[in-house]
């Protein structure tokens, strides 16, 4: 069911983005904890917009009734984590201009070292950066 959310946050994000999107999967403010952090260079969401905002019940663009931002904050809420807007002007620690809409989701869980069934230093994360085709 995660990976239902993390998909359509990164559908939104190749929807309005200009260039690219950047998908980042690290540890969260704890060991315990997994943050995925969903970015665009898109023009980003309007000033003041609130999670509460954008999962308002019954509100669908373009006609399009899908698996929304209030079903994925249901959804990781009801798995002990959280999912947040996160701010322009929070610290970005993502590369290139993702100045755009960025959502972050943090869940119980740990990252493991590929096949050790170790956790890796703290330092580790995974940030991957593509271009989006063009419509």
């Amino acid at each position: 069911m995660v990976q239902m959310g993390v998909r359509n946050l990164m559908s939104n994000a190749a929807r309005f983005c200009e260039h690219h999107i950047t998908v980042r999967v690290c540890e969260g403010r704890s060991r315990d904890m997994l943050m995925i952090e969903v970015a665009d260079d898109g023009p980003g969401l309007p000033d003041g917009m609130t999670l509460q905002d954008l999962t308002r019940k019954g509100e669908a663009r373009d006609g399009v009734h899908g698996f929304g931002l209030s079903a994925i904050a249901k959804l990781v809420n009801s798995r002990g984590g959280a999912f947040e807007v996160v701010p322009p002007e929070a610290d970005n620690e993502l590369p290139g201009d993702m100045s755009g809409a960025r959502f972050r989701i943090v869940l119980p869980g740990r990252i493991l070292s590929e096949g050790t069934g170790r956790s890796p230093p703290k330092a580790a994360t995974q940030t991957n950066t593509a271009p989006v085709p063009t419509h």
